[in-house]
């Protein structure tokens, strides 16, 4: 394979970050009908995309996706800018001022796996493979 991996926790619960002023905070939980005509920020990952249109059941391609994001960070400055509505992992709402943004979970559920992954065909160095073998360590997976 291109990539090898480790998964680093039990499955996470995916959560919409908002804006704390926006109306849909006054929702415990946000279904498919509460999403479909917002502007959304969806993580990068392709197999997370199609998790989450599986989740919506239809295509992605049919959503109001604004943007695409590979950081939570990056995505939660575009909801407290305003210019949409992130889907994220749980584990990383803990690290935004509630005052600012708030976030709902998805109804149904919906959770990922979350990994740590590098690329097979790059040479690392020693710092680096020691790192991979700590977490690997960690998750007894050691080589």
């Amino acid at each position: 394979e291109k990539y090898d991996y480790v998964k680093i926790s039990e499955p996470e619960k995916m959560v919409v970050l908002m804006r704390g002023d926006d109306p849909l905070t006054s929702k415990i939980s946000l279904s498919k009908h509460d999403l479909e005509n917002i502007p959304l920020v969806l993580p990068y990952r392709l197999n997370v995309q199609g998790a989450l249109g599986h989740w919506f059941g239809k295509s992605i391609d049919s959503l109001n996706v604004a943007f695409t994001s590979n950081l939570s960070a990056n995505a939660a400055i575009l909801a407290k800018e305003g210019y949409g509505y992130p889907i994220v992992v749980s584990g990383a709402e803990k690290y935004f001022d509630k005052s600012i943004l708030q976030s709902r979970p998805l109804d149904p559920e919906l959770t990922l796996q979350t990994v740590l992954a590098w690329k097979n065909s790059i040479p690392f160095g020693k710092a680096t493979l020691k790192f991979i073998d700590y977490i690997k360590c960690l998750k007894g997976m050691a080589r």
